[in-house]
């Protein structure tokens, strides 16, 4: 058994009864790190967390695997063993009967993420789709708008020529046509 790290967050767990059970293992477990019942259960540290943490609801059999590891005496392990999984029990109850939303937590991540990915998206828009007036050196011309990052771009092919007389930032040109300073089309 290794030294315990840093102490345990808050708990996060959809109902209170799902934090009733996050609690109680916390307290039957108190001083064993996360690495060392990750090991004893055979499951990921990420995982150990979760179902300390009240995220998740850790299954009856590694109840019993923790109770029998960490409780010496027979009849206090059995009751310890029945303890945890009546409260199991009745996280598993709360959860169905609850409405199927993610928590609060989660759902605000999801926001942020969505708000993030507008935020980019209206970034990255060309100028006309915004309603603004930009001059025909600025414009970007249809064959070397990007997909994915900005250095692949669309191969040039006879449709997606330059038509005669456009003006281009030379910045824009693809690297494989010359590069930067490389030829120009003739007006």
């Amino acid at each position: 058994m290794t030294q315990v790290g840093r102490p345990q967050g808050e708990l996060k767990g959809e109902t209170p009864q799902a934090n009733d059970l996050a609690q109680w293992l916390r307290t039957l477990t108190r001083g064993v790190s996360q690495r060392d019942l990750a090991q004893l259960l055979h499951i990921g540290k990420t995982l150990c967390s979760e179902y300390l943490n009240g995220s998740k609801l850790i299954p009856e059999d590694m109840i019993g695997q923790l109770v029998d590891a960490y409780v010496t005496d027979n009849r206090l392990r059995e009751q310890r063993k029945a303890a945890g999984h009546l409260r199991r029990q009745r996280a598993v109850e709360a959860a169905q009967g609850k409405p199927s939303m993610p928590p609060l937590s989660q759902r605000a991540r999801t926001d942020a993420a969505a708000a993030h990915r507008r935020r980019r998206q209206r970034a990255v828009r060309p100028a006309g789709l915004l309603g603004q007036d930009r001059s025909a050196e600025h414009q970007v011309p249809p064959h070397s708008r990007t997909r994915g990052t900005p250095r692949e771009r669309i191969p040039e092919t006879k449709s997606t020529r330059r038509p005669p007389g456009a003006v281009f930032v030379k910045a824009l040109t693809c690297r494989s046509r010359g590069g930067l300073d490389g030829p120009t089309m003739p007006p």
